[in-house]
């Protein structure tokens, strides 16, 4: 992610405006008008670096946002989902499990890889949540068992 968010005081007063109107849609719809006319890009709403504060806020205007304009972004999608703790998890799982199913599931399968890699398996977890979500609507049983399988190992109970 960015070190520092690129759009400044202005852009996170946005943030922080959705946040403080319990994310009226108003206020949504005004920096999705933002993303639309090039003002403020997609990857500065994943998780933006200005803090923890503005993750679900951000996620709110992702999930308002027409498919199009999250095309190219899913890695950073599945970067966001590495705790289920994090602000706009939820979110982030219901964007992701919008995706084409064809497109998502190799970043699926490359991010559950990395994720046994780095032994973090709180992220398979959030994997195996995400594979609920898309279990219903297409077949990612292989590795959805899989996942089940590493995390029983682990120990954790279902």
């Amino acid at each position: 992610m960015n070190d520092e968010c690129k759009y400044g005081d202005d852009f996170l007063n946005k943030l922080d405006s959705i946040l403080e109107q319990s994310l009226l849609n108003q206020g949504i719809q005004d920096v999705v008008a933002m993303v639309k006319g090039g003002q403020v890009a997609v990857p500065d709403l994943i998780q933006p670096s200005a803090g923890k504060m503005y993750w679900e806020g951000a996620a709110q205007v992702l999930l308002a946002l027409p498919p199009q304009y999250l095309n190219g972004h899913e890695a950073l999608l599945f970067d966001a989902i590495q705790d289920s703790n994090w602000p706009g998890f939820d979110q982030f799982i219901d964007l992701l499990a919008r995706q084409p199913i064809a497109h998502l599931l190799p970043l699926y399968t490359s991010a559950y890889e990395q994720a046994k890699q780095e032994d973090d398996d709180l992220w398979v977890w959030c994997l195996y949540r995400l594979g609920q979500r898309i279990n219903i609507q297409q077949d990612v049983e292989d590795v959805w068992a899989d996942m089940r399988l590493y995390l029983e190992s682990l120990g954790w109970e279902f």
